[in-house]
This record gives structure tokens, C-alpha cells and sequence, in this order.
């Protein structure tokens, strides 16, 4: 099943997105690549499990800013 439901992409601000999962991808690379957490991504696709499977499409959390202290 695809992690997005009716309803949540309306959802999505411009800050967010949207990516397919590709083979050999994990949570734990995705979560790298867009600087984000594994428990992010599960939390905001509704996932129970580590598991993705190639195809599925995720639900990116949206950037946030980064502060430099002086």
C-alpha cells in the first residue's frame, strides 16, 4: 500500500514533497539525504515499520531553516 493517503497531498505546502522510493533505497538513506530522521518519515507517512518498498511514494517533512550561531 502507498504511503499516501486521500487527503494528505492536498495537505503538502511548498515546502514539502514528494519522492518515490527507488530500489535499494531505506528509510535510514532517505532520512540522510534529506535531512531529516527515520522517525519523521514514519511519522508523517503513518509507516509501522522500517520497511519501504521500491515504487512506494513518501511524504518528505518540510525543510527546516538552519541557524548559525555567531
Amino acid at each position: 500500500a502507498s504511503a499516501i493517503q486521500s487527503g494528505h497531498a492536498g495537505a503538502l505546502t511548498t515546502q514539502q514533497g514528494i519522492i518515490r522510493v527507488l530500489p535499494g533505497d531505506s528509510l535510514w538513506k532517505i532520512a540522510i539525504k534529506h535531512a531529516t530522521t527515520v522517525e519523521e518519515l514514519k511519522h508523517i507517512n503513518a509507516l509501522t515499520t522500517d520497511t519501504i518498498q521500491a515504487g512506494h511514494r513518501l511524504i518528505l517533512p518540510p525543510t527546516r531553516p538552519i541557524r548559525v550561531s555567531p
